[in-house]
């Protein structure tokens, strides 16, 4: 079984504010669905990885020294992928 690439509703995930400055919020309804969520550069390198805890709405917020760019949000599941761009100023 691969992994399946969804598209995610914007109720579904939102981060923000963004464009931010290293600060923001991730806010996942159904989040059951998802394991982590990890914030990855342009390169696909995981600079911070968050665990989920199983319950129907999660908020994460992220505090990180972040050089000016574009980022992704992504959230794992056990067989679902999703990610969302950001961008720090």
């Amino acid at each position: 079984m691969g992994i399946e690439n969804q598209a995610l509703t914007s109720e579904e995930l939102k981060v923000y504010p963004n464009p931010n400055d290293g600060s923001f919020t991730v806010r996942i309804l159904n989040s059951t669905k998802y394991n982590s969520v990890e914030l990855v550069d342009m390169l696909g390198k995981v600079i911070s990885a968050y665990k989920l805890n199983g319950s129907d709405t999660s908020e994460i917020e992220i505090n990180e020294e972040l050089e000016s760019g574009i980022y992704f949000v992504r959230l794992r599941g056990s067989d679902i992928l999703q990610s969302q761009k950001i961008i720090v100023y």
